[in-house]
């Protein structure tokens, strides 16, 4: 049977996970990590530098720069403001991220395993449902993995140019995972594109990285 107190604790992480930018929970304050990359990348997509950014919204650029590496608990005023002039939607739902992560999970499969005609369904669905995937923290996954699949299959639909340009922003916060397998991609990516020296040259530079990760 449920405590008062653990009710209590239930309902406050329901609350947090499901509207919350900042989670809390018995006082402490979680930062929401990819917030800050969520913004940092609409940042550099409209080309814009922290000084820039900070003129637009009134939020000094050093603490933009922190809020985007995830190194504080911004005020939500600051938030508000950042989101409102980058045009920046996010959501935290537990319950959302965990099919979407299926999702995504099922056109890597489908890639790997060359099932294209059931990529190619599964990357419409992804595509249908792109503005829940890039307002959640599942949405470097989303674009790597269509950078994946543009690249494979050769979709007319999914232009590979416009994922790997979007990626290659992201490198820099990506994790672990997310890296090796862009590693990966823009190898190949630069292979296809007639750049076969630097294609192999990358790929060369980061093979140990990639194999001390595996």
């Amino acid at each position: 049977m449920l405590t008062f107190g653990l009710m209590y604790e239930l309902s406050i992480l329901h609350i947090c996970l499901n509207h919350g930018i900042i989670k809390k929970l018995g006082g402490f304050q979680m930062i929401d990590h990819m917030l800050g990359k969520r913004l940092y990348f609409e940042r550099l997509k409209q080309g814009l530098t922290l000084r820039h950014l900070a003129r637009k919204t009134g939020v000094s650029f050093s603490n933009i720069n922190r809020i985007e590496q995830g190194l504080v608990n911004p005020k939500k005023e600051s938030l508000d403001k950042l989101m409102q002039v980058l045009h920046v939607k996010y959501r935290n739902n537990v319950l959302a991220e965990r099919t979407m992560s299926d999702e995504i999970t099922k056109m890597y499969n489908a890639v790997i395993f060359v099932n294209y005609n059931e990529a190619k369904v599964i990357a419409r669905n992804l595509k249908k449902h792109e503005v829940n995937y890039m307002a959640s923290p599942k949405f470097i996954d989303y674009l790597l993995v269509l950078f994946m699949y543009a690249q494979h299959v050769k979709d007319p639909d999914f232009p590979k140019d416009s994922f790997y340009q979007q990626c290659e922003l992201l490198e820099p916060v990506m994790n672990d995972d997310q890296r090796d397998h862009f590693y990966l991609e823009k190898g190949l990516y630069l292979y296809l594109s007639n750049k076969r020296e630097e294609a192999v040259t990358y790929l060369l530079k980061h093979v140990d990285e990639i194999k001390h990760e595996q």
